[in-house]
């Protein structure tokens, strides 16, 4: 397996032929909004391929400066779904960003979301990839994400991802909706360790 960074029209196909199958429209950020912040620096396109065939991508802001990375979107192309590759997907993107310290991301509340079993899922899924839970919750456009954490140079308290969470958001979404759209906090786990 072979990661490759995306730039100029290997981002248009990824995108046409597989972000806007892969996600449903109000997820999909526009096209030219990731090429503004590919060309700002703070943005990074990672294609996963065996041979010349595409297998699966990511793609991810880092923000100049500091040392996280926020994962926006992850996917297998669904050929290759089912085999165990997300997992081996997962460990290549880790060793691609041994520069950084860690990469965070969003999932979806079970209980809050449309399908809590795919959901429960995805969480699974993620903690099996060496992925931990981090009790920095958020509430992004109406919909409630549980963070988590995949460390890649090395592990970081909650409060330094709360920190992180908060400046990516920031640069990401428009000043003008970020207090309308964007709530962000930290909460202790459940008692008996059972976030899902």
């Amino acid at each position: 397996m072979q990661s490759r960074s995306l730039r100029g029209e290997q981002i248009d196909q990824l995108y046409q032929e597989h972000l806007c199958r892969d996600f449903p429209p109000d997820e999909r950020k526009p096209l030219g909004q990731i090429h503004r912040a590919v060309d700002r620096g703070i943005y990074r396109v990672v294609g996963f391929y065996r041979e010349d065939a595409l297998c699966g991508y990511a793609l991810l802001s880092v923000l100049p400066g500091r040392r996280f990375g926020f994962l926006d979107y992850f996917a297998v192309v669904p050929q290759m779904r089912g085999g165990g590759i997300g997992g081996q997907l997962l460990a290549d993107l880790r060793r691609q960003m041994a520069d950084l310290q860690g990469i965070f991301f969003e999932v979806e509340q079970p209980q809050s979301a449309p399908d809590p079993q795919q959901a429960t899922r995805r969480i699974r899924f993620y903690q099996r990839g060496g992925c931990r839970y981090t009790g920095v919750y958020t509430r992004l456009f109406g919909v409630n994400y549980y963070i988590l954490y995949l460390p890649c140079a090395g592990d970081a308290d909650d409060e330094t991802l709360l920190v992180e969470v908060e400046a990516s958001y920031r640069a990401m979404v428009d000043p003008a909706l970020y207090d309308q759209k964007v709530a962000i906090w930290r909460q202790a786990p459940p008692v008996d360790g059972r976030w899902y």
